[in-house]
């Protein structure tokens, strides 16, 4: 069974988790501009719950963005450091798509609008579809799709794609503090939305544990940041694909 050590930093709250013997176990702690002095001890708590050392884990997984510069340039950081000495895989993980998990967790629906604020009067945004596969007698791994890509802009300017069916759909994060400002028509598809939901390590871990099942190489040189900002903006320029 493979142990995996996930950590999150890109929000107000800071969380590490450890997958081990079938058992999730997670640290979590709202604390803003803390995370530097938290996230390792949590690390070594859970490193200490699981009787392990890092160069005993399989895998480690990190909340790569979109969310706080700072916060995830921290996650980063941590995670390929450890990495580097453990000669294990690493995967960067969505903080849209672990989000979508945990709301399917929480409230048992597979379609998901999630919105996280961006700051400078945008969301970060994406729709994701969440699946539940069996695996045997052990616990069901959980694969996230997102429906197109993820993106940043005006509240006014967040939509739902062709993709989404008329099934219930429900919108997690702290971009729907803006929810008022969001279409008129996204609005009215939602059942209902949760703008207190953060990213936590637990669903990170679940997402990482599918990507390890799949055979995902999880090599140290992809396990980058996605600041998404970035990557919009420059495509928003003139002549720009």
């Amino acid at each position: 069974m493979p142990k995996i050590l996930a950590l999150d930093t890109s929000s107000d709250n800071c969380s590490a988790a450890l997958w081990s013997e079938q058992t999730m176990y997670q640290v979590c702690e709202k604390a803003p501009r803390s995370h530097t002095q938290l996230i390792l001890p949590m690390v070594k708590d859970c490193l200490g719950h699981g009787k392990l050392k890092a160069k005993n884990l399989d895998a480690l997984a990190f909340g790569c963005g979109p969310g706080s510069f700072t916060g995830i340039r921290i996650a980063t950081g941590i995670a390929q450091g450890l990495a580097y000495g453990s000669d294990c895989h690493i995967y960067a993980i969505s903080n849209i798509q672990a989000l979508a998990l945990q709301s399917y967790l929480k409230y048992a629906i597979s379609q998901v609008l999630v919105a996280i604020d961006a700051r400078m009067d945008e969301v970060y945004w994406a729709c994701c579809k969440v699946e539940k596969q069996s695996n045997g007698n052990e616990d069901p791994y959980y694969r996230v799709e997102t429906l197109g890509i993820e993106n940043v802009t005006k509240p006014e300017l967040v939509s739902l794609p062709d993709a989404i069916t008329d099934g219930p759909i429900i919108g997690v994060g702290s971009g729907f503090d803006y929810s008022e400002r969001f279409p008129s028509d996204v609005k009215g598809h939602l059942d209902s939305f949760d703008a207190e939901m953060r990213p936590e390590a637990h669903a990170i871990c679940q997402l990482a544990r599918y990507a390890h099942f799949k055979g995902v190489a999880g090599l140290l040189e992809d396990a980058m940041p996605s600041y998404v900002r970035n990557t919009v903006t420059w495509k928003k320029l003139p002549g720009r694909a």
